[in-house]
């Protein structure tokens, strides 16, 4: 489990502090993720295969970069394996936050349970250290049925620490397949 943890964060921090661009906020809906989120631009997309010891996993991840920092909303499907992980246990949630903590040279963090639309979450907010990076990362996990959602904001500090960062993460909704 704490290998498929790292793997998973390994490959959502690829390329999160990279571009240089101004570009006005859109609404962008992704019907196969069955979410919404607001992004400065349309994001670029990504699907990373990933064989894991729980079986085949394919990340889509959702991106924007900006000059100081980058917004992304990636989302998983766990394997359909017999398990004793409970998807929705606060343990796992949170051992999803410590690993990508670990894997962006996180220092200090903190982290809260939060509640999405009757679905259990998890906020973690701290520093980071990736090689000469320095900077801060805030992050959202909601697990939606077998559906792992990450929601993350990561570059320098006044970029993090601005409005909109709330922006971007209240701006995510579930679309659900019937509407």
């Amino acid at each position: 489990m704490k290998r498929l943890i790292f793997l998973i964060t390994a490959v959502l921090m690829i390329g999160v502090m990279a571009c240089d661009s101004s570009k006005k906020w859109e609404q962008y809906k992704s019907d196969d993720g069955w979410f919404s989120a607001e992004f400065p631009g349309r994001p670029s997309i990504r699907q990373i295969p990933i064989a894991t010891l729980a079986g085949s996993i394919k990340i889509h991840m959702f991106m924007t970069d900006e000059r100081n920092g980058a917004y992304a909303v990636g989302y998983f499907d766990f394997p359909e394996v017999k398990t004793d992980v409970d998807l929705e246990s606060p343990e796992f949630i949170e051992s999803m936050a410590n690993g990508s903590f670990k894997e962006m040279g996180g220092g200090s963090f903190t982290k809260k349970k939060i509640d999405f639309e009757g679905y259990p979450g998890m906020e973690v907010e701290g520093d980071i250290r990736k090689e000469s990076t320095k900077g801060m990362a805030r992050l959202r996990y909601y697990v939606v049925e077998k559906r792992i959602y990450i929601l993350e904001v990561v570059g320098f500090d006044s970029f993090v620490n601005s409005g909109n960062t709330d922006r971007f993460l209240n701006s995510f909704r579930l679309i659900y397949r019937n509407e």
